[in-house]
This record gives structure tokens, sequence and C-alpha cells, in this order.
């Protein structure tokens, strides 16, 4: 008996009994859907974040205080509860740094911004005015810049003047920040992309800031840099860490540099871990797709002992019977999944359209607009996520008919033709 006599005779066996084959079909469908979809929609997220990343500005390095550390097995940024604040004394010390062109310490705090009635709570940014220019590579597309000298003046990003509040604001327009009332001298052009926040900051100067927030008389946020050009951006952070243990007369930090990379390593670790456990959760429903093919295939061998002591009778070896029925089982995962990476890539798509119909609504519209690059993420299906779900499908079927095959290829024939 040679392979194709033994495949005929599998596909002939499926098509015999098709609803119970397309029934035990369906559970691998819905396992590699799940899979290829989850994946491939976690996949087109970090492929656009990773896009994302590449707009970042390589030369500017943000330092904050604590020391936020990513912990890989649950994948979190573990944050201390206590942290030491940074002072106007780790500026200066930055600033004497050759490699760095400018360095300017930033108050940050989410603070109610009022204009007609409407109150948000926006991120309010207390900065020096004269470092406003030398820090953000956005132009002011209404009015002027934070000028020295300046006391309740206020500069908006572009979501905050003409996206948030039902009325577009104008410059020279007064709105309310912390309850006190500032006025409009300018509007940030519009920034983009989602990890841009500077369209839904409101920039103030630091002093005001300083006696609005509460905050000690020496403390920042947070310092913000840039190297100077053709500097390297990691040698550079890592001098500013030297410089920041001396000043601050510690050993080991407790503050954190963070450099365009540093944000790329934390986000791809996390995306990765996501699409794993994504993954390994749609890969239960395999599991249940494998426990129906081998159910099946137990029935199948009870309905056919008598056929199989027939084959046997008439020269069939054990080798041609474990074989059948491993083709019958292995060709139920293949079809299961072609079907299920065909229905996997809808489900992808449909996850990111549901996405990005809930971003659109009202409730979400600030952050849909901060994270406007991300709206139109698609599915990112590689060849090898495709081949993956074949094999892997394949090996499910035939894993799960392993044990009904062995047991058929192992009847006697005298048993078998006598079986009612």
């Amino acid at each position: 008996m040679r392979f194709k006599h033994v495949l005929f005779l599998a596909l002939k066996d499926l098509s015999e009994r098709r609803l119970r084959s397309w029934l035990t079909i369906l559970g691998i469908v819905i396992g590699i859907a799940a899979v290829v979809g989850l994946i491939g929609a976690t996949r087109g997220i970090e492929s656009q974040v990773e896009r994302e990343l590449m707009r970042l500005e390589a030369d500017r390095i943000t330092v904050l205080p604590g020391k936020l550390s990513f912990t890989f097995r649950v994948g979190s940024l573990s944050i201390p509860q206590e942290l030491n604040y940074l002072s106007t004394r780790d500026v200066e010390a930055l600033r004497k740094l050759p490699s760095l062109s400018s360095v300017a310490g930033v108050l940050v705090e989410n603070m109610p911004v009022e204009k007609g009635g409407e109150v948000f709570s926006l991120r309010v940014v207390g900065i020096e005015p004269e470092k406003w220019v030398e820090l953000y590579n956005l132009g002011v597309l209404r009015g002027r810049a934070l000028r020295e000298g300046d006391r309740y003046s206020a500069l908006l990003g572009y979501s905050v003047a003409y996206d948030l509040f039902r009325e577009d604001l104008r410059v020279k327009e007064r709105v309310k920040i912390g309850g006190e009332d500032f006025t409009v001298v300018g509007i940030v052009e519009h920034a983009g992309g989602f990890m841009s926040t500077e369209d839904t900051t409101v920039f103030i100067p630091i002093e005001v800031a300083r006696e609005l927030m509460n905050v000690e008389p020496d403390e920042v946020s947070m310092i913000v840099v840039r190297a100077k050009e053709g500097e390297n951006v990691e040698e550079v952070a890592d001098e500013m860490e030297q410089v920041l243990l001396k000043n601050r007369r510690i050993n080991e930090p407790d503050f954190t540099i963070i450099t365009p990379s540093f944000v790329q390593n934390v986000v791809s670790n996390l995306m990765g871990m996501m699409s794993t456990l994504l993954g390994a959760i749609a890969a239960i429903s395999l599991v249940v797709g494998g426990i129906g093919i081998a159910n099946t295939m137990y029935m199948t061998v009870m309905e056919k002992t008598r056929e199989i002591g027939i084959m046997k009778a008439i020269g069939a070896k054990g080798k041609y019977i474990l074989l059948l029925f491993l083709l019958e089982s292995g060709i139920m995962g293949l079809i299961g999944g072609v079907l299920g990476i065909v229905f996997g890539c809808g489900l992808g798509e449909g996850f990111l359209f549901f996405r990005r119909i809930m971003a659109s609504s009202s409730q979400f519209n600030e952050t849909a607009r901060s994270m406007s690059s991300l709206m139109y993420v698609h599915m990112s299906i590689t060849p090898e996520l495709v081949l993956l779900g074949l094999v892997f499908s394949f090996l499910v079927g035939i894993f799960s008919g392993l044990l009904p095959a062995r047991r058929a290829s192992k009847l006697d024939p005298i048993v078998a033709l006598r079986y009612e």
C-alpha cells in the first residue's frame, strides 16, 4: 500500500463524516484564530510604537527622581514609594558638563485648567522661559513663547487650544490654572505622535508654578537636558549619572536617567511579554481543540474496527493503519490551521477596529488625540507567524490522533472482524 493510497483513504473517510469532521476542525480554527489574531494585533501595535520611538528627539535626556527599574518577570515598572526630589543644585551641577548644550529643571503637575465653565485636568509644566526654546523643537503657531519677566502668562499646547474646549482658545484670552488667572501669550505648533505630550500641556513660568504647586524652594520635578550635536547620548547619560551621584553624595542612584533607548527597551519588553502572555492564553483553546480531535479519532477507530480487521486480513500492515489515522487527524489540524489564520486576521483587525471606535468616542477624545498615530494600526502578519500557525495546528492534530491511531494499528484482525 502506497502513501497516496493511504492519503486517498484518509480524505475519503473525512468526507464521509463531514459534520463531525467540521465540528472537530472548528476547535482548532478557534484556537489558531485566537493565537494569530492576538499576536498579530500586538505585533502591529508594537511596530507602530517602534516607529513612533524613532521620532523621539535623540539628543534629549530626562532625569526623574526615584529609581525606576523594569522587572522582566512581571513586566512592570517598579517605582519606589518615597522619592528623593531633584533640586536646583542638581541642575547647576549638570550645567557644568561640556557635553550638554542646555539644562533646565522643570516642575510638572496635573492641574485644573478652566475656561468658560469647562474644566480639564491637564499637565502643567513650569519652566524657565528662555529654556523652553532651547529644549523643545516646536515653533509657536500663534502669539509668542514665554519671556523672562513673564508672571501669569501661559503657553498652550495645540490640543489644549483647539481640541479640548468647546470654543478655541486664542492669544490674549484668559484662562484659570489652579484657580489663578493666566493670560494666553502663545499656542504651540502641533507635535503629533503618541509619545508626544506637548499637545496637551500648558507651559507657565517656573517661579509661578512653584507658588501654585506648593513645592520646596529648590525642588524640581525633573531635569530636561539636550546633548550637544555629535555627542553619544548613552555616554552623556553615563557622565550625567556620575555627576549626580557626586553632587547628591550617594553611591547608588536614587534617580532615573531616561534616554530614547531606555524608553525603547521598556516598551519592547512590555510588548514582547504581552504578546507571549496573550498567545499562551489563546493556546488553551488549542488544547481543547486537540482533545476534540482525539475524541473524534477514538470514535472513528471504534466505528471502523471491522474495516480495520478486513484491511489487516488482506495484508495491510500496522504501520499503514497507523499512518491512515495520523493523516486523518493531521489533515483536520492543518485545515483548522489554514482557516484559523484567515479568521485570525479578521479577529485581529476587528480588535484594532473596535479599539479605534473606542478611542474616537467622546469620553476618550483627549487620549485619542494624544495617541492619534496609533489610531490606524493594522495587523502585523509575518511569514514566520503563518508558518508557525500551520505547523503547530498540524502537530496538534498529529499528537491528538497518536493514541487512537496506535490502538487501531495494534488491533487483532480476528478480534476486529468479530466486533459488532
